[in-house]
C-alpha cells in the first residue's frame, strides 16, 4: 500500500515537472523555427537568412539540453529547496528517475513535433514541386532520406547532452559549478581525445592520427555525436547507435548511483564527488601539458605552466588556499602522472606502438592509399584494397624497411647529440666548426603513402610513411596486380573529367558524359594493356608515343600512353583520338612556355640514384634555357619521357613545372643542346 502511494506521487511529481507550459511554448516555437521554417522559406528564392536561422533556433534548442536540468534538478543546489524536496513521500530513486524523464519528455516532444513536420513539408513540396533544392532527383533522395537521419541522429545527441548535464548537476553542490562544468565538461570530452590523437599519438613516427580514437571520440559525448554527424550524415551505423546508447545508459545509471547515495548538508560543497573533479583537473592538466610538450617548452618551462593551471583551479574550488599539505601532494601526484607519462611515451615510441607490426596471416587485406611510382606527387589520393597474399606480404617487408630506417636516423640523432655535448665541453667557436653548403641539385621529395591493417582479430590502425623514391619502388609491382588493376580502372569509370592530350598539354581531347562508350572501351583497352605488360616496359618504355591520359573523379590519375599499350593505342587510333606533335608545335611551345634543359649530377654526393619524370616545384638552379626550335632540340621533345624510371644518368628537360627525361641512348644529342643554349 505504501509502495503504491509513493508510485502515485512519482507520477504526479513527472506530470507538474512535465507540464511547464511556457517552457514548452519556447521549446516548440524553436523547433519551428529550425528545419520546418527553413523548408517552407525554400519556396522563395530570397531565402539568404534561412540557414542562419535554423542554426541559431539548433543551437538554443541545444543549450535547452543543458538548462532543463539545471531547472528540473536545481534543488540539488539550492539549500532552501532541497530539504523540502527530500521530505517529500518518494524515495530517492523515484524522485531521480520522475525527474529525469520529465524534463526528458519535455525537451524531446517539440523536437519529435518537429522530425514529423518536417518530413510532412517535405512530402507536400515534392508534390507540388516546390522548394529551391527539388531541382535535381538527387537533391529530393537527399532530402527525402538524408535529413531523416541527419535529425534522427542529433535526437540522440540531445539525449546525451541532457542525460550528460544530468550527470554534472550530481556530482556538483553548487549552482555555478553545475553551471560553469555543465559547459566546459562538454567540451574537455573531445579536446582530450583530440589532444591524445593529435598531440600525442599524432607526435609518433608513421602516426599522425589514429581512426580507433575518432571512434571512441564519436560514441563517449555530445561534440562527439556531432563529429560523427559531420562526417557521416547520410549513414545510420547500427555500431554507432548501441554504442552511443550504451554510453548514455551507463551515465544515466551513475548518476541514478550517485544521487541516491547524496546528503542534504553536500548541497553547498563545489563539487560532491570529488573523482569527477579530478577527473575535470587532470584532464585540463594533461590537455594544457601534452599541447606543451609537442610544441617542446622543455619540462621546466611545462611544471612551472601546469603548477600555475593547477593552482589556479584549487583556490576557484576550494575557495582558497585551505589544507596546503593535501593540496600539495594532490598537485605532486596529478603533475608527475602527466609528466612521467610524457617523458615514457616519447622514450618508449607510444609503448612500442611505432613498432607494431602484424604477420600476414592475421591481415584480412591492406588499404593503400597510393597513386603510382609514375606519379610522384608528395600526398597521395587514390586508396585500393588489397587482399592477395603477395600484394601483403610486398607490403610488409615495405613497412618493415621504413621502421629499419627510422631507427637509423634515431641512432643517427643520437650520435649528433653527443657530439654537440663534445663540442660544447670543448667551448669551440662557430668559425671552427665545419658548414656545408647546399648544392645546386635536384630535390626529389618524400612521399607520403598511407597503409590501413584491417586484423582478422583486433584493432584496425593506420601508418602514414613518407617515403623516398626508393622505398617506392619496393611497391610497384603491385601496380600491375590483377586486383589493383581492377580496383583502379572501375574508379576511373567514375570521374567527372577525361582528357587525351600530348604530354606537353598543346593538343587535348575532353571525354565528357556524351562520349561514355568511348571512355568504357578506352578503359577496358587500357584495363588489358596493363595486365600484359611487364614492369620493366612499365618503368622504363622503350619509346615515347608523346601522349598522356587523364582521370579526375573517384580515382585521379595521369597515364602517360606507354608504346606497349597497344591496345589503348589502337582504340585512340580508331576513334581518332591519336594526338602528334608538328614542327609549328614545337615552336609554339617554345615561344610560350619556359623550357629549360639541366645536366645530370654525375659527380655529386647527392645526386638521386634513378632519375624520373615527375611535377616538381623545387627546380634547381644553372638552368639552360632553350628558346629555338633545331634538328637537335626537336629529337630532344619528341623523345622526352613524360613517365619513365631509370637508374642511368640522364638530362631532365623542364617544361615549366614538369621534368622530362631524356633517355641516355639521347645524352650525346642532349649535350650538344646543353653547350649551345648555355652559351
Amino acid at each position: 500500500m505504501i509502495a503504491s502511494k509513493s508510485n502515485n506521487y512519482a507520477i504526479v511529481n513527472f506530470k507538474q515537472k512535465a507540464m511547464d507550459v511556457k517552457l514548452f511554448i519556447v521549446l516548440m516555437i524553436l523547433n519551428l523555427m529550425a528545419l520546418p521554417y527553413a523548408l517552407l522559406s525554400s519556396v522563395k528564392s530570397e531565402n539568404s537568412y534561412t540557414i542562419f536561422v535554423s542554426f541559431i533556433a539548433y543551437a538554443l534548442i541545444f543549450a535547452c539540453g543543458i538548462y532543463i536540468p539545471l531547472q528540473k534538478f536545481q534543488y540539488m543546489n539550492h539549500k532552501s529547496k532541497v530539504d523540502m524536496v527530500y521530505a517529500l513521500p518518494l524515495t530517492r530513486k523515484q524522485q531521480f528517475i520522475s525527474d529525469y524523464f520529465a524534463g526528458l519528455t519535455l525537451y524531446i516532444i517539440p523536437y519529435l513535433v518537429q522530425m514529423l513536420l518536417t518530413q510532412i513539408i517535405l512530402f507536400v513540396l515534392r508534390t507540388m514541386n516546390l522548394g529551391n533544392f527539388f531541382d535535381t532527383y538527387r537533391n529530393q533522395r537527399f532530402y527525402n532520406k538524408n535529413l531523416f537521419i541527419f535529425m534522427f541522429i542529433a535526437l540522440f545527441l540531445m539525449v546525451f547532452l541532457y542525460t550528460l548535464t544530468v550527470l554534472i548537476i550530481s556530482c556538483t553542490g553548487s549552482l555555478f559549478e553545475a553551471i560553469t562544468a555543465s559547459v566546459y565538461f562538454n567540451f574537455i570530452i573531445p579536446l582530450f581525445f583530440y589532444t591524445l590523437n593529435s598531440n600525442i599519438i599524432g607526435s609518433l613516427y608513421s602516426i599522425t592520427e589514429n581512426e580507433l580514437i575518432y571512434k571512441i571520440l564519436e560514441r563517449t559525448s555530445p561534440i562527439g555525436g556531432l563529429v560523427y554527424l559531420v562526417r557521416e550524415s547520410n549513414i545510420l551505423r547500427v555500431s554507432w547507435l548501441l554504442a552511443y546508447l550504451l554510453v548514455i545508459l551507463f551515465i544515466f545509471l551513475l548518476s541514478l548511483k550517485i544521487q541516491t547515495k547524496r546528503l542534504a548538508e553536500e548541497v553547498t560543497t563545489p563539487f560532491v564527488v570529488k573523482a569527477f573533479y579530478y577527473t575535470i583537473l587532470s584532464s585540463i592538466v594533461f590537455i594544457i601539458g601534452s599541447f606543451l610538450y609537442k610544441q617542446g617548452v622543455g619540462y621546466i618551462n611545462l611544471i612551472v605552466i601546469l603548477s600555475v593551471v593547477f593552482f589556479i583551479f584549487e583556490i576557484i574550488t576550494n575557495r582558497g588556499l585551505h589544507k596546503m599539505l593535501r593540496v600539495f601532494a594532490r598537485y605532486l601526484v596529478i603533475l608527475s602522472s602527466v609528466i612521467l607519462f610524457l617523458f615514457v611515451f616519447k622514450t618508449s615510441d607510444g609503448f612500442g606502438l611505432v613498432y607494431r607490426k602484424s604477420n600476414a596471416s592475421n591481415l584480412k587485406s591492406i588499404t593503400l592509399t597510393y597513386d603510382g611510382i609514375l606519379n610522384q606527387d608528395e600526398y597521395q589520393y587514390n586508396t585500393v584494397t588489397l587482399k592477395d597474399p603477395m600484394n601483403i606480404e610486398r607490403l610488409l617487408k615495405f613497412q618493415d624497411s621504413q621502421l629499419k630506417k627510422f631507427d637509423q636516423v634515431k641512432q643517427k640523432e643520437t650520435a649528433d647529440k653527443m657530439i654537440q655535448v663534445k663540442v660544447h665541453e670543448l667551448s669551440l667557436k662557430d668559425s671552427e666548426v665545419d658548414t656545408v653548403s647546399s648544392p645546386d641539385y635536384i630535390v626529389d621529395t618524400t612521399i607520403r603513402t598511407k597503409l590501413g591493417f584491417d586484423l582478422k582479430i583486433g584493432l584496425d590502425y593506420s601508418r602514414y610513411y613518407d617515403a623516398t623514391f626508393e622505398d617506392l619502388l619496393m611497391l610497384a609491382p603491385i601496380e600491375l596486380s590483377d586486383e589493383y588493376i581492377d580496383q583502379m580502372i572501375n574508379k576511373y569509370k567514375e570521374t567527372f573529367y577525361a582528357s587525351i592530350s600530348d604530354i606537353y598539354s598543346t593538343k587535348s581531347f575532353n571525354l565528357d558524359e556524351t562520349r561514355s562508350s568511348v571512355m568504357k572501351g578506352l578503359l577496358e583497352a587500357l584495363r588489358k594493356d596493363l595486365k600484359e605488360i611487364s614492369l620493366e616496359e612499365y618503368l622504363k618504355p622503350s619509346t615515347s608515343t608523346g601522349m598522356k591520359l587523364y582521370f579526375n573523379g573517384r580515382g585521379r590519375a595521369d597515364i602517360g600512353l606507354n608504346p606497349s599499350y597497344t591496345n589503348t593505342i589502337q582504340f585512340l587510333k580508331d576513334k581518332n583520338l591519336y594526338i602528334t606533335l608538328n614542327e609549328s608545335d614545337y615552336k609554339s611551345l617554345l615561344s610560350t612556355r619556359n623550357v629549360f634543359l639541366v645536366a645530370p649530377e654525375n659527380e655529386s654526393e647527392y645526386r638521386s640514384s634513378y632519375y624520373t619524370s615527375k611535377e616538381d616545384y623545387q627546380s634547381i638552379t644553372q638552368q639552360c634555357q632553350i628558346t629555338e626550335l633545331t634538328d637537335d632540340v626537336a629529337t630532344l621533345l619528341e623523345n622526352a619521357m613524360y613517365q619513365y624510371v631509370t637508374d642511368e644518368p640522364c638530362y631532365y628537360l623542364f617544361v615549366d613545372q614538369y621534368r622530362y627525361v631524356i633517355p641516355a641512348n639521347y645524352s650525346e644529342v642532349a649535350s650538344r643542346v646543353y653547350s649551345e643554349f648555355m652559351n
